[in-house]
């Protein structure tokens, strides 16, 4: 004869496994950061959270959606490589801090840390490539007034 509270605990448990599969699906084809992080939002019921499987499970679907946002941020940061001018990569930045970036906070500080340091490097990189540019052009001569010990005219 099984137990009610065994059969209540493996019950849990299928039902947990169940909704940990189902949450790597939905992670794998999210196409935003924002989706990535609902779908990964996932808890196990008070009485099962402290058993070692159930924490394997939750952590094998926090690593699915850690890597997921990782393809996610490869593929923004080789959108911002393209850019040609440091104003349009901060304007991007910004963009994709305000609806993406943020959900990286918190539960993937180490990938929204990833994403922050190749921002500054690709704005770094842009930058020294336009000051570049403006040293190698002449800078433009001043017109002088007819009359000695004047100013340039404007």
């Amino acid at each position: 004869m099984i137990n009610a509270t065994h059969y209540y605990l493996e019950r849990l448990l299928n039902q947990l496994s169940n909704d940990c599969g189902s949450a790597q699906a939905r992670i794998r084809t999210s196409t935003t950061m924002q989706a990535v992080k609902f779908a990964a939002n996932l808890h196990a019921n008070p009485m099962i959270r402290s058993l070692p499987q159930v924490r394997q499970a939750l952590h094998r679907v926090h690593d699915c959606a850690e890597k997921r946002m990782e393809v996610l941020l490869d593929q923004q940061l080789k959108a911002l490589e393209i850019v040609q001018s440091s104003d349009e990569l901060r304007r991007d930045y910004g963009r994709l801090v305000r609806h993406d970036w943020s959900f990286l906070r918190g539960d993937y500080g180490r990938v929204y840390v990833h994403a922050d340091r190749e921002y500054h490097r690709l704005l770094h990189r842009l930058v020294q490539c336009e000051n570049a540019a403006d040293a190698a052009e002449p800078p433009p001569e001043l017109e002088q007034d007819d009359q000695d010990h004047c100013a340039p005219a404007p």
